[in-house]
């Protein structure tokens, strides 16, 4: 097996946990930490997205699921045997001076196994506020949480867990633009039209198109861009309705957006995003500066990213598909302003703008205190 040694080795998957992995290397790259992102597969995430286009209120079965102890031992027992032998092929290849986990498959595996991990060990937890108890570890040196009350919430279940607060990574990319109508030209859009991003995550989630028979009527210029991620049944449903509209002369500007690295663009010339409640969706709203109007979420696993917006004044929650066409009716008209929502959204960005230096001192202390690992200088 080919060694290639760093001084960071980061456990993820794909989605959402990539991103958060990709914002924890852009954190210590510049600091001289040499990183390497271990990308492995999670089998669950066939199942879970064709629930999470589809039905994503039935994912509340499997929260509740592993709500039950006897449940997370079963769930704890098949992730050790999946991911153990991968874990320490890992350690062995890179011989890390710290491990970094973005991907829940993994710990099991790390706090089975932490006597025979002798570098310090950083979990990154990647639910915001309502959280899987499996995303939890007391066998890490430090728990990376968003906020106190997620962190309080962790020690009323695990006493003897040691968190820190860091606030959300979010990628360098996602920066509030200079001008956002000089944005919107950028990306081919009319910069004085108010334009919305409607966001279905990577996978698609189908239930954004609930909202769109109620909104392609609005007689005020609108430009909405529907980012289908992955799926093409989407896209093409979408393309259609842009065409019919174009071809009534219709105040509505409708464009299908393919799955693409440069959605941060998008939402740079967004004045509003709409979508499913995702973590990371929220959060890279909020660093670009625009309101959030969410109208799904992953029952059970965000119930609490709705909390969020409604704590932290982020923007709309509205899941009911005639109420949210409404809402967003009004929106698009005028009748229902965004200016409240931007001093707030603005100081949550500031806070988590301090995520990876956060991160970073973490890591810096950790090794700073650990023996070198076997095999290191």
């Amino acid at each position: 097996m080919e060694s290639s040694v760093v001084d960071v080795l980061i456990l993820s998957t794909v989605e959402g946990h990539y991103s958060i992995a990709c914002a924890v290397e852009e954190a210590l790259l510049p600091a001289g930490l040499s990183c390497h992102i271990a990308v492995c597969p999670d089998r669950i995430l066939h199942l879970y997205r064709w629930f999470y286009r589809h039905f994503p209120s039935l994912l509340l079965v499997s929260y509740r699921f592993l709500e039950i102890p006897f449940s997370r031992y079963l769930v704890g027992l098949r992730l050790r045997g999946t991911y153990t032998r991968l874990l320490f092929e890992l350690l062995d290849r890179h011989r890390p001076r710290i491990l970094v986990c973005t991907n829940y498959a993994f710990e099991p595996s790390i706090a089975r196994h932490r006597a025979r991990i002798p570098i310090p060990y950083v979990n990154v937890v990647t639910d915001p506020r309502t959280f899987f108890r499996i995303n939890l570890s007391t066998a890490a040196d430090v728990n990376c949480m968003f906020d106190r009350q997620v962190a309080d919430a962790f020690h009323r279940l695990r006493p003897r867990a040691r968190t820190v607060v860091t606030g959300w990574l979010v990628r360098a990319q996602f920066t509030p633009p200079a001008d956002r109508g000089q944005a919107k030209a950028d990306r081919g859009l009319r910069p004085d039209v108010f334009t919305i991003l409607v966001a279905a995550g990577s996978e698609g989630s189908s239930q954004v198109m609930n909202i769109l028979p109620g909104i392609v009527t609005v007689r005020r210029p609108v430009q909405i861009v529907v980012a289908c991620g992955n799926n093409e049944v989407m896209r093409g449903q979408v393309e259609a309705m842009g065409r019919a509209l174009a071809a009534s002369a219709s105040p509505v500007t409708l464009i299908a957006l393919s799955f693409t690295r440069e959605i941060h663009r998008d939402m740079q010339a967004a004045d509003l995003v709409v979508g499913k409640a995702g973590p990371n969706m929220l959060f890279e709203s909020v660093a670009v500066g625009a309101p959030f109007f969410a109208i799904t979420h992953v029952h059970g696993q965000e119930d609490g990213n709705l909390d969020i917006i409604h704590d932290y004044c982020l923007g709309f929650v509205e899941e009911n598909p005639w109420r949210a066409r409404m809402l967003l009716r009004a929106i698009i008209e005028g009748r229902e302003t965004l200016d409240r929502f931007l001093p707030p959204i603005r100081a949550l960005a500031a806070q988590n703008s301090h995520a990876g230096p956060n991160v970073l001192r973490v890591v810096r202390e950790l090794i700073a205190r650990a023996a070198p690992p076997a095999g290191r200088v």
